[in-house]
C-alpha cells in the first residue's frame, strides 16, 4: 500500500511539474474578426455569411460570437485551452458578459463552445452539448466543414435567443465541463497556486522555492488524497524537487523575458497581416467574463 501511495506521489507531482511548462508555451493567436480561421477550414464565402450573421447579431441583441480554428491544441486540452482564450479576447459586453467562442482544433478534431456567465441560463451546458453533437458533428464527419459551421452558428444564434429546440433523446458527449465538488476545487486551487507562488519565488530565488515546496506539498496531498502521515518526509522530499524543477522554470523565464511570438500561428502563409476577412479591422471583444460554462465534443 506504501508503495502504491509512494508511486502515485511521484507521478502527481510529475504531472504538476509539466502542466506550467505547458500552459506558459500557449500561444493564443489575435483576435482578427468575428471568424478567425487560422486552420484554413472556412471557404471565403461562407466566412463572409459567417461575419455578416454574427454582425448583425450583435447589432441587434448586442451578442458578440466569435469563432476561432486552430491547428492544434499545443499539447494541453481544449477546455483550458478555450479558457485562455476568452481571457485574452474578452468577447462580449462588459456589464452584461454576452459572449461566446466556438472553437475547433482541427488536427486533434476536437471542439468546444464557450458560453460568457450571461448567457448561461440560456446556452446551457446541455444545448450547447446538442449543437456540437447534432448541428456540427455529422457535417464535420463527412468532411463538410463549411455546412458544420453554419449550422453550429445558426444553433448557437438560436439558442441565445431562446429559439433553439432539440429533442431529449440521449446524445454521446464524449468531453464535457464537469463540475467538481468544493473539496476538489479548492484542491485544484490549492495545487494551481502553489505551482505559481513556485515559479514566482524561483524567478527570484531558487533555494527558496526548494523550501517552500517541501513546506506546502503535504497539506496539499492530505488534501487531495489519501495521503498517510507516516509519508509527510518523503512529501517533503517530493515537494522540494518539485520546487527545484519549478523554481528553474521560473529562473529561466526571468533569463529569456521579452522574447515571446506567436510562432506557431505567423507562417508566411497564414500571419496577422496575410488575414483576410470581411470583418472590421477595429471589431474586438467587449471587455464580457467567462466561467467555463459550455461543451465539447470530438469528429
Amino acid at each position: 500500500m506504501m508503495k502504491r501511495r509512494f508511486a502515485a506521489m511521484i507521478g502527481l507531482c510529475a504531472v504538476l511539474s509539466v502542466i506550467p511548462c505547458a500552459l506558459f508555451a500557449l500561444e493564443i493567436p489575435p483576435l482578427l474578426g468575428r471568424v478567425n480561421d487560422y486552420a484554413h477550414m472556412i471557404s471565403p464565402p461562407v466566412r463572409q455569411q459567417l461575419d455578416a450573421k454574427l454582425a448583425e447579431l450583435e447589432r441587434t441583441d448586442s451578442t458578440q460570437i466569435a469563432i476561432l480554428t486552430v491547428t492544434d491544441l499545443q499539447g494541453v486540452t481544449i477546455e483550458e485551452y478555450s479558457m485562455e482564450v476568452a481571457k485574452k479576447w474578452k468577447i462580449g459586453q462588459q456589464k452584461l458578459n454576452n459572449g461566446v467562442i466556438f472553437l475547433v482544433a482541427k488536427e486533434n478534431r476536437k471542439m468546444r463552445i464557450e458560453v460568457g456567465y450571461g448567457l448561461e441560463g440560456r446556452l446551457t451546458d446541455i444545448l450547447a452539448g446538442k449543437i456540437l453533437d447534432r448541428e456540427v458533428r455529422p457535417h464535420f464527419k463527412a468532411g463538410d466543414f463549411d455546412q458544420g459551421f453554419i449550422q453550429g452558428v445558426d444553433g448557437i444564434i438560436q439558442a441565445v435567443r431562446g429559439e433553439y429546440r432539440a429533442s431529449d433523446a440521449p446524445i454521446r458527449r464524449p468531453s464535457t465541463h464537469s463540475r467538481t465538488s468544493g473539496r476538489d476545487v479548492f484542491s485544484i486551487f490549492g495545487w494551481i497556486a502553489l505551482i505559481a507562488a513556485l515559479i514566482i519565488i524561483g524567478y527570484r530565488k531558487n533555494y527558496a522555492a526548494i523550501i517552500a515546496g517541501a513546506f506546502f506539498t503535504p497539506p496539499l496531498l492530505f488534501l487531495s488524497t489519501a495521503f498517510d502521515a507516516m509519508l509527510i518526509i518523503p512529501g517533503m522530499l517530493l515537494g522540494g524537487i518539485m520546487g527545484l524543477i519549478l523554481g528553474m522554470l521560473g529562473h529561466a523565464f526571468k533569463s529569456s523575458s521579452g522574447s515571446s511570438s506567436y510562432g506557431g500561428y505567423s507562417d508566411d502563409s497564414w500571419s496577422a497581416s496575410s488575414y483576410s476577412s470581411s470583418s472590421s479591422d477595429s471589431w474586438s471583444g467587449g471587455g464580457g467574463d467567462f466561467g467555463g460554462g459550455g461543451a465539447s465534443s470530438d469528429w
